[in-house]
């Protein structure tokens, strides 16, 4: 089970003080190298030896992977001559290998998964003590699945400091590592012939199936790797998954509330409603609200609401699903436990704005007020309320909406546009007047005033400030208008001299 290390075979000639390398082809000098590896065979021709003649032949070996500790390695040597009986002589030695150490491990993507999904698999594998020699994994395909043909991969790194390399693997028999077994079991085999690892090394492989339609709810798929190497006994290790449904139930969680602008000191009334959807039972349906920042709850303002009655929910953790709890984040706790599909349900409570809430001059231009933003990129001003619904079995949902903290009133826009003819002809110049006016509290900013004409009867003339024409439009760009504050702004224009 040795192999002999090439170039290591030397003659020595004591009468000729000399020592020559013997090279490991046929035919070139007194010696030669015959066999595969593993059963291989030194052959040296001395020729006609005068008596007293003394050769010595060295040579080095390795167990090249086929050693185990405690293997017994004998050496036999024969000299043979036409005219003398042949001679033997061996040597034999007991093999000290390095004690390596295997750990294997089995997980799988999904420990409870639905009838027709994908599961991966990945078995994973570390090397300590010494090299292993043919390591091989093998995995028979778990009942109530069906082979993936597809994303096998090996991922391995020689030390814990190497880079991991990835090798996307194929099933068919021979083209790489990763072979898939069609005829082995009832459901075939995934092997993957891994070779030499090294000391230090890890890895890990995956390999994935597909969950049978007629697979029940309750169902178990149970999955076990072995993994084996020359020094090592077998490891197995095994992967649960269970099967809780055919298909998920759809959660679906809305928030709103009865004001997007709001001062220092007011009330905000929020509404939340969710919905049960699809075909199975949505298991363990929880809700939770964080209160705003700068708000306050407002103690017994939690109703439910059952059609055109309103229950009211205590903010105690009791019998009821509802509980508010101030310690943590003033976060509260909808537990409302297993649901069917078609379930629905719809939540009130109120909350007061802090006196001292940080506000913005106006409400910006274009904020999405229900786009679900990181607190933490909250600006000041904005009240952002925010839900989320979770069950067992199903994806969670969210839902968000803001508020705007102001410090002023807010304006109020009017306009009132005349023209000098309430008839006209063919060629005529209309003159157009639009005023303007902010009878509201507070004042305006980038206030503009603009005016549509239909290009195909009239083109401008004159337009008065720094109204621009658009084609089809004209703009003026007012910039703030104070509360109480108005304007006018005229322009003229041609009819065609025709009409259709």
């Amino acid at each position: 089970n040795a192999i002999y290390t090439a170039g290591s075979m030397f003659l020595t000639i004591p009468e000729l003080d000399l020592t020559k390398n013997i090279t490991d082809a046929t035919g070139d000098d007194e010696g030669y190298l015959t066999g595969p590896p593993g059963n291989q065979q030194l052959i040296l021709n001395l020729g006609n030896l005068p008596v007293g003649t003394i050769r010595t032949l060295k040579f080095s070996m390795t167990g090249g992977g086929y050693l185990v500790n405690n293997d017994e390695v004998l050496n036999r040597a024969s000299a043979d001559a036409e005219n003398v009986e042949i001679a033997w002589s061996e040597a034999s030695l007991v093999t000290l290998c390095a004690d390596p150490e295997l750990a294997f491990t089995k997980n799988v993507d999904k420990a409870q998964a639905y009838a027709g999904e994908v599961l991966q698999y990945s078995l994973n594998y570390q090397v300590t003590g010494g090299d292993l020699h043919n390591a091989v994994i093998t995995d028979e395909i778990p009942e109530l699945t069906t082979f993936a043909n597809e994303d096998m991969s090996w991922s391995h790194r020689d030390s814990i400091s190497s880079p991991i390399n990835l090798k996307n693997l194929t099933p068919g028999d021979g083209d790489d590592e990763g072979t898939f077994v069609p005829g082995y079991g009832e459901r075939g085999q995934v092997v993957f012939a891994l070779g030499t690892l090294a000391e230090g090394s890890s890895g890990w492989v995956n390999f994935k199936v597909k969950i049978n339609d007629d697979a029940q709810r309750g169902d178990e798929i149970l999955n076990t790797a072995v993994m084996d190497a020359n020094e090592v006994d077998p490891i197995e290790d095994d992967a649960l998954t269970v099967i809780i449904a055919d298909d998920p139930p759809i959660i679906d969680i809305f928030k709103d509330v009865d004001k997007s602008v709001v001062y220092p000191g007011d009330y905000l009334d929020y509404t939340l409603s969710y919905s049960i959807s699809g075909e199975t039972t949505a298991e363990n349906v929880v809700i939770t609200d964080t209160i705003p920042e700068h708000t306050v709850y407002v103690t017994g303002s939690m109703y439910e609401v059952l059609g055109s009655t309103l229950n009211n929910l205590t903010d105690a953790d009791d019998n009821d699903v509802y509980d508010f709890d101030v310690t943590n984040a003033d976060m509260m706790t909808f537990t409302l436990g297993n649901l069917e599909p078609g379930s629905s349900g719809l939540f009130t409570f109120q909350v007061q704005v802090d006196d001292d809430a940080p506000t913005m001059p106006f409400p910006l231009d274009g904020y999405n007020i229900r786009q679900c933003l990181d607190r933490n990129d909250l600006i000041d001003g904005v009240l952002q309320n925010d839900s989320n619904i979770t069950a067992d079995n199903a994806d969670p949902g969210m839902s968000c909406v803001a508020s705007f903290v102001i410090t002023a009133p807010l304006p109020e826009l009017t306009i009132d546009k005349q023209v000098d003819k309430a008839t006209a002809n063919p060629g005529d110049t209309l003159y157009y007047t639009i005023d303007y006016t902010n009878i509201g509290e507070g004042d305006a900013h980038n206030t503009k005033v603009y005016d549509y004409y239909n290009t195909s009867l009239i083109t401008p003339t004159e337009i008065s400030g720094n109204g621009v024409d658009m084609g089809g439009q004209i703009e003026w760009y007012i910039g703030t208008l104070a509360a109480g504050a108005s304007g006018t702004v005229t322009w003229s224009g041609e009819l065609i001299d025709t009409f259709p």
